[in-house]
């Protein structure tokens, strides 16, 4: 089941009277933009990645749901393929066979490295999980799970957005900040879900600053 902006926009237009549909519609990408990015939620397994002989590093494909802004995991015949810092990596002797560690590139979050480099082209595919960041398919519709696990923190980052504005029949500087605070809990709370549900190692995702 999919749902879409407009799901938003009843309540949405209650906090903030005298607000436009336009406004309202642009608040909540702006809402959804920043909450996909700042807490990595929206994560899931994507098609798996043949490795090649000789190849330690690979690139995966767009996918339909979003930009991909950072890489979970690497599973390989359903196991966990362990992460290794960049600062470690290189500590790394040369080895070749089949993977069991894996670099991820935070500027880069396409590209990941495996060790050992596969001796031979592997019959089994790497499978990714991943975050997706804000895409052009949010503005025609959602997985159900923004309005069953999200709704409340995306309609505060809208509510946010809108009252923050100056000089507007919705301005509401006090109002702005209840929901900016409700908007950073609610990010916090779906990233440390994210991050229980999509990874089992230590490293963090590095979130942008908040603005």
């Amino acid at each position: 089941m999919t749902v879409k902006l407009e799901t938003w926009l009843d309540e949405l237009a209650t906090h903030a009277p005298g607000a436009s549909i336009p406004a309202m519609e642009q608040a909540l990408q702006s809402a959804l933009k920043d909450f996909l990015l700042r807490s990595g939620a929206f994560a899931k397994e994507i098609p798996g990645v043949l490795l090649r002989k000789d190849r330690p590093t690979y690139t995966l494909s767009k996918q339909p749901e979003g930009p991909i802004i950072f890489l979970y995991e690497l599973f390989y015949k359903g196991r966990t393929l362990s992460f290794v810092p960049a600062e470690n990596w290189l500590r790394l002797q040369p080895n070749a066979g089949e993977p069991t560690h894996f670099r991820r590139y935070v500027d880069e979050p396409l590209r990941f490295t495996v060790w050992p480099t596969p001796s031979a082209d592997l019959p089994e595919r790497v499978i990714p999980y991943v975050a997706f960041g804000y895409g052009i398919k949010c503005q025609e519709y959602l997985p159900d799970l923004f309005s069953t696990h999200w709704y409340e923190y995306i309609l505060s980052g809208a509510i946010f957005k809108l009252c923050s504005q100056q000089n507007k029949p919705y301005s509401d500087a006090t109002l702005a900040q209840v929901h900016a605070k409700l908007f950073r809990a609610g990010i916090a709370t779906a990233r440390d879900q994210a991050r229980k549900q999509f990874t089992r190692s230590e490293t963090p995702f590095v979130f942008p600053k908040w603005a």
